[in-house]
């Protein structure tokens, strides 16, 4: 009783041949494609390509450019006659995951807006927030007293501070940074 219900069936799907392509090709195909998209995102850890342009050239964005040329999760391009455009175009043509655009000095807070600039692409939305959450990692790592200093710009724009408060934080904040930059557990702080 099964064989000739098996033999109904099987003469069934031989002779429909968008059944046969449903069981038999599809599936290789689906395969095949998958794998082509997904296979730059091989290994256990998945490296942006940021590009960077540095139109402040002051020390501290010097120091943060080294910072991420040396970051072993971040693959860098970066020139030193980049240009905010030539970033931009970068991310469009799909060169770069995203770029970063680095506008004033870190240390500085003023109406032109945030200092450093991350240009993304629709397509890779994502990259942005990772790169955010990277970069805010390797100021606190890295560049202790600029994260330290952003802190301090975020109590004084809440409310204002004494300045004998102001003397004391300055204090503890250069020790603080002096004691990061000296700890080698933090050069090795995960995400």
């Amino acid at each position: 009783m099964i064989f000739p219900a098996a033999r109904v069936m099987f003469l069934t799907l031989l002779r429909d041949r968008g059944a046969l392509a449903m069981a038999f090709v599809l599936p290789p195909l689906i395969f095949v494609i998958f794998a082509a998209i997904f296979s730059s995102a091989g290994g256990d850890q998945l490296r942006l390509h940021v590009g960077i342009a540095d139109l402040a050239r002051t020390p501290t964005t010097v120091q943060l450019v080294q910072v991420l040329r040396h970051e072993p999760t971040l693959r860098v391009t970066h020139s030193d006659d980049a240009s905010a455009e030539s970033v931009r175009g970068l991310v469009k043509d799909g060169a770069v995951d995203l770029g970063l655009i680095i506008r004033s000095d870190l240390n500085e807070r003023g109406a032109g807006g945030a200092p450093v600039l991350l240009v993304t692409h629709e397509a890779r939305a994502i990259a942005g927030a990772i790169m955010a959450g990277h970069l805010q990692r390797l100021l606190a790592v890295h560049m202790p007293d600029v994260a330290f200093a952003q802190v301090l710009a975020d109590l004084e724009a809440i409310g204002g501070i004494t300045s004998e408060q102001r003397i004391w934080i300055d204090k503890t904040f250069k020790e603080k940074a002096d004691e990061t930059r000296s700890d080698p557990r933090m050069r090795d702080a995960g995400l």
